[in-house]
Formats: structure tokens, sequence, C-alpha cells
């Protein structure tokens, strides 16, 4: 207890946190709840007692320490052996059902921990003996405080208010009456406070084609990626889910760099010999192949199983097989990586708590963050960016710092915002509204122009929003390119690309549309074009066009459409898999309007892709699609004939086409 009481009363002791975020990702419908569950040891839920997960699902959990196995190589997962050697594997994860983890008494503990197992390794004194001696070598007691009584109200978390001043004056780091309180025997004898513990932040990744606009905002590099998929669908050689496999592994890749990947082939009991098991991973390798050689990756991310020699893990949920060993294989790769062996000081975890124990809030300035802080003694700018940086990483808060209003904020309920993002950005299957209520509120045609063209009424976001900082959502939503106002009539609309549907006929053009309009194309094959791209081009397109005096209405599809920048230049795009497609008329405005094209794909990328997304543009020519050099080089019209272009400052139209 002395030694408790000394340690998180200390706000400079460092250790590690052992803490990592586990992504599942993977098409809908491949048992990515379903693995979660068994993973945390819960029972299985067959198919129609097991909903889709709308958007994202975040669950804390503990493990308990490891045990090393005793591996029979020879076994397949079809083999009983692997539920047998599962005896000595981690059994489970325990998750946090309460959302209420104390991360302070958390650290405090292992830490405490980790000094008793040194003490009791030495065998000169017992260490009831000679705790308070060591301990005063290792730790340095921070003076007293001037006041050393306690405070009633001590242990209430520090205020977040946007409308109240918070004291910056710094606290005494934790008084002894709130040390005392922590402090619970127990804690010491619980194994997954043990230095080969780790505990998770799991991220359920909705897996329906209409969030993937989202998950840039939560893909980071620390973390471990599930990425699971069906195995009776790759034995089949499905040509849709082996390509939804690229798409992934590319997006990993592409936000995170060598974030380690396990790909989980889930209904393994329903492939019948090792041989289809052997097939699946003979076609996995060829997909990895592809993908190394289209993105100059070694493929050293990609987890392997030593098990079964495989570059996929098979399980099966119904019956359990593999899932003990591939819960032992994400321990063992999470507790290899440097950022889970990363000291961090209790002064961090102590300001995380004070954050997270504000309630009813779920989002707070950066000046309230700054007050907190403060008070534990966090004067540095750069070392509350740091400490930021660790948090979103980990996925324990979010901090988007793409541009100065998202800096601006932090949100400490990351459930919160998800939850929120998702009443809008929604799959009508797996989420549907209630139609009766939204006629009963007379909104039943504002829900119908969201699902049809991807419009959302300023009444029907008020409406489902509740009023819950909606001025908040829609900054949010507009500063990350999810939205752009409609500004096309007078009613108060907002466009949300990722809702648009697929044509139901070609975009109708303008008359003056012919295939002799100059041409150009956005060639993303070197890398690939990832979901949610061409979505916020569109964002910009129509926040620019809605700026321009008597633009025309854009016409739209979620892979093509029509916009127009004042009453004569008109833009026709078109998105296939890999590229992006533009015609302009008249040709007079065509080199005007590649400037503003290319500044736009530019600032996409290095605001939300950090600029590591590559692309080629060419132009159409008498025999086909010519490079852009050689296109300048050529002085090619009407893309390079600057005497017909007007001046243009293109920073200011495309910062202004955020707002």
């Amino acid at each position: 207890k002395d030694i408790f009481g000394r340690v998180v009363r200390n706000g400079d002791i460092k250790g590690t946190w052992n803490r990592s975020k586990l992504m599942v990702i993977g098409q809908a419908r491949t048992g990515k709840t379903s693995t979660i569950r068994s993973l945390l040891g819960k029972e299985f839920r067959s198919g129609e007692f097991s909903p889709s997960t709308v958007g994202a699902s975040l669950i804390q959990t503990n493990s308990f320490a490891l045990t090393k196995p005793e591996l029979d190589l020879s076994t397949s997962v079809n083999g009983d052996s692997s539920r047998k050697l599962g005896k000595s594997y981690s059994k489970s994860w325990v998750a946090d059902e309460t959302g209420d983890i104390d991360y302070t008494t958390e650290l405090a503990t292992r830490l405490t921990v980790s000094e008793i197992e040194e003490l009791e390794k030495e065998d000169r004194f017992s260490w009831r003996k000679k705790n308070v001696a060591h301990l005063s070598r290792k730790y340095v007691e921070p003076p007293p405080p001037v006041e050393e009584a306690d405070d009633e109200n001590d242990s209430h978390p520090a205020n977040l208010s946007d409308d109240e001043d918070n004291t910056t004056q710094e606290r005494p780091f934790m008084r002894k009456r709130e040390a005392k309180a922590r402090f619970d025997e127990k804690l010491l004898t619980m194994p997954r406070y043990g230095k080969n513990s780790v505990s998770f932040t799991i991220w359920d990744m909705g897996g329906q084609t209409v969030f993937y606009s989202l998950h840039h905002l939560f893909l980071t590099k620390y973390g471990i990626y599930l990425l699971c998929f069906d195995l009776r669908r790759i034995y089949k050689e499905s040509k849709e889910d082996i390509l939804f496999l690229k798409f992934w592994l590319k997006s990993v890749i592409l936000h995170t760099e060598t974030a380690p990947i396990f790909l989980v082939g889930t209904f393994a009991d329903e492939i019948s010999s090792k041989r289809g098991l052997q097939k699946v991973d003979g076609l996995l390798k060829q997909v990895l192949i592809e993908n190394n050689n289209n993105n100059n990756n070694n493929g050293s991310t990609v987890a392997r199983n030593p098990k079964d020699r495989f570059v996929y893990f098979p399980i099966d949920n119904s019956s359990g097989n593999g899932i003990d060993y591939l819960r032992y294989q994400i321990e063992n790769v999470t507790l290899e990586q440097e950022y889970v062996s990363r000291e961090v000081s209790l002064r961090w975890i102590r300001c995380l708590d004070r954050m997270l124990a504000k309630k009813n809030k779920a989002w707070v300035k950066m000046k309230n963050v700054k007050s907190v802080v403060k008070q534990y003694g966090i004067t540095s700018a750069e070392e509350l960016d740091e400490m930021l940086r660790f948090y979103h990483e980990l996925g324990v808060l979010l901090h988007l710092t793409n541009t100065a209003v998202l800096t601006d904020i932090v949100v400490i309920r990351p459930q919160w915002l998800i939850n929120a993002l998702c009443m809008i950005v929604r799959d009508e299957h797996v989420h549907k509204f209630d139609m009766d209520e939204m006629e009963n509120v007379g909104l039943l045609d504002d829900v119908k122009s969201l699902l049809a063209d991807g419009l959302a009424s300023r009444d029907l976001i008020e409406y489902i929003w509740r009023d819950d900082e909606v001025d908040f959502l829609l900054d949010l939503m507009r500063t990350t390119m999810l939205m752009s106002d409609w500004q096309f009539n007078d009613e108060r609309q907002y466009l949300i690309p990722s809702m648009l549907t697929a044509p139901g006929k070609r975009v109708t053009p303008s008359e003056s549309y012919t295939s002799q309009n100059p041409s150009c194309m956005f060639d993303f094959s070197e890398t690939f074009l990832p979901f949610g791209f061409f979505e916020r081009l569109i964002c910009l397109f129509v926040a620019h066009s809605g700026r321009q005096r008597n633009s025309r209405e854009a016409v739209l599809s979620n892979s093509s459409g029509t916009v127009y920048f004042g009453e004569e230049t008109v833009l026709h795009l078109e998105k296939t898999e890999e590229k992006i497609y533009v015609q302009v008329e008249p040709a007079v405005r065509a080199s005007w309007c590649l400037k503003i094209m290319r500044s736009m794909l530019h600032k996409i990328n290095e605001d939300f892709l950090q600029s590591k997304l590559r692309w080629q543009v060419k132009f159409k020519g008498v025999r086909g699609y010519i490079s852009y050099e050689l296109a300048m080089n050529l002085k090619l019209k009407p893309w390079f004939d600057f005497q017909s272009e007007d001046p243009v400052d293109i920073r200011t139209i495309v910062n202004s086409s955020l707002w």
C-alpha cells in the first residue's frame, strides 16, 4: 500500500502502458463482430441474432498475462488439438462494461506490481521491510503542497466547460486522501497488470461501403489490424471479395505504413479439408504479391501464421476453432510494437483521466485542455501536442490536425462522434429510418431527398442530431470534406457525397457536350484510388460552384457528375476503379480548370492522406492519352494555352471551398 501511495502521487514516474488499438475491418457480413465476441470469450450468436455494425463500435479491454503455449506445428486449425492447445493460451480478454476505466490507477498498479516483483527478486531482505528504502532510491517523492489538507471537491474532474474560466494554477499531483481511496490490494493479484499483459481499444468497423469515407479519420499507425474475410467466398475465388481484400490492404498500408495486419478467415469449419485451406493460402499469397508490386511494400506488415504456415489465420466463431491461437498471436505481435513498450508518465495518464471524467462533454476546446494539463505540470506546447498525438494514435481520443478548426477540438468520446456521423452517413439497409416517425414530424420528403440525392436539409439534421452540437458537427463535416453547402436554391441543404447513389442512367450532359471537348484523366493506378477521394473532390467542386454567379445545379451520382462554374464553364466527371476522367467545356476554360483541379487534388492528398497518394495526369490526344510532361512540352492546346486563361488565385479558391 505504501508503494502504491508513493507511485500514484508522483506524476514524474514513467511506465509502459501496454495499450494498443485493435481495428477489426473488412466487408459486411464476414463475422467481424462475432470474431470480437470470440476474442472476448463471449457466447457465439448466429447470423440471425447478430446485427451489422453501424459505423463503428468501440470496446475497451484488458487481457490476462500471456503463457507461452506448447505448439503442435503439425496440427491444422481443423484438428481438435487446436482447441486443446488453447488451454495454455490467454483465455479471453476482459471487456470494460462500465465505460469508466481509471487509467491512472491502472498504470500505478502496473508500476506497483513491477516494483514488488523487483523487490521479491532481491533475497537480502524481505520486500516488506525494504520497500520504503528501495522506493526512495528509484522514485523521488514530489515536494508536499503548501496546503496538505484534503479538499472534499478535489476528486472532481477539472472543469472543461467553455463558459467558465478554469484555474491554471498548478495543483498537487494527487492528495493523500485520493491516493488512499484508489488503492485496492485485490488489483495487485490480477494478472492483467503483469508485464506481459496488454490492453486494447477495439474498433469494430462497419463493413458497408457507405462508411468507408469515414475510415480515414480513424486509421492510425499505433494499431493492430484484423482484416476479416469469408473463407468460403475466397475459396470459390469470388472476384468481388478478392478486390475488397486488395482495397483494405492498400488502405491500411497507405494510412499506417507499417502497422501489423492479421488476415483472418472466418467460417473455417465449412472448408472440409486442409487442402482447401491451402488453396486459400495460395490465393492470398498471390494477392500480397500483386499488392507489393504496386505499392513498393514487401508484405512485412502482414502477420504470418507459424502453426499452419499460412499468411492468414483460419478461425470458426461457432465452434471456437483457432480463436485461442489467434488471440495469443495478436498479443505476441502487439507486445513487439515499439509504442506498446514506450514509457508514459503518470502525469500524462492523470491528464487523460481528468479530460475523460467530464461525462456530459463529448469534445473540448484546446484552451480548456491546456488549462487542465497545466494544473498537472504540462506547460510546453510541444509536450501537449506529443501527448495528444499519442492518445489519438491509440484511439483513446480523437485529435485531428488537418486544419486549424479541427486542431482546436479534442474529441474525448470517439463513439459519440461515430454515432453522430453515422446518423447522417448511413446505409439504409442496416440503419433504417423510421418512416412513420419522419412523416409525423413532416420530414419524410427530406429523408427521401437524402437517400435519393444525397441532400440533407438543415431541418432533418437538427432533428436527427436533436440539437446536439449541430454547428460543431456541421463544421467538422465541412472541414473533413464529408459535406458541402448546397447553394443552388433557397433551402438550407447540404450535399453528403457518400450518400450519392449509382446512376440509374448516364448523367445528362449539356447540349454542347461532345467527344470533341478537351478531356484529361487522373490515373491512380500507381497506388490506388481510395474510397472517399472522389467524394471529397465532388465536395470541393460543388462548394466552388455554389460561389460562382449563375451556376446551375450540379447533377451527381456516386461515380459521375456534371458541375457548373458560372454561366459558361462546365465540367463532366466520371470515376472508374483507378481513374477519374474530366471533360471541360468550352475549350477556352480548360487551362483554368486544370489548375483548379490539380490544386484541389493536392489539398485532399495533403490534408487527409499525408501526401502519400500518387497519380499521373494525362491528356487525350489524337492517338490516345499522353503524359503531362509531353503535353506541356508540346504546349498542347487548350490545356497549355496560357493566353486564353484568366488570372486565378488557386489557394483562395481551394481554401474558400471548404466553407
